[in-house]
């Protein structure tokens, strides 16, 4: 039984965690949620099907999350994501733009902390 939450009526492909029609259609579009979105350990095994964590993890930011979650307390795996990431920036897999409004969104997190 995966641990992420699956509902084929809105996204057959995806969980939700990893999906843009919940993260963008429905938080962000329909309920106008404008927090930052986290996502639960990236490892977790209801995403063996959706590749490395790193490719999860671009999947997830593709979604509309802002902060990925590592909790394998293995550094390498934080450096694959962040290299994936970046990657995925300079090649255009993910969006400049969005990612900088997710980076302003994390920023307005900590200064009102």
């Amino acid at each position: 039984m995966p641990s992420w939450a699956v509902y084929p009526a809105l996204d057959a492909e995806y969980p939700s965690g990893i999906s843009s029609k919940w993260l963008q259609g429905e938080l962000r579009g329909h309920l106008k949620f404008e927090g930052v979105i986290i996502t639960d350990a990236i490892e977790a095994g209801g995403l063996s099907g959706f590749g490395t964590d790193p490719q999860r993890s671009v999947l997830a930011l593709r979604a509309g999350v802002d902060i990925i979650l590592a909790a394998a307390e293995d550094i390498s795996q934080g450096e694959g994501i962040v290299s994936a990431l970046v990657n995925a920036v300079n090649s255009g897999i993910l969006s400049s733009s969005a990612f900088s409004v997710s980076t302003a969104r994390i920023s307005a997190l900590r200064n009102a902390l």
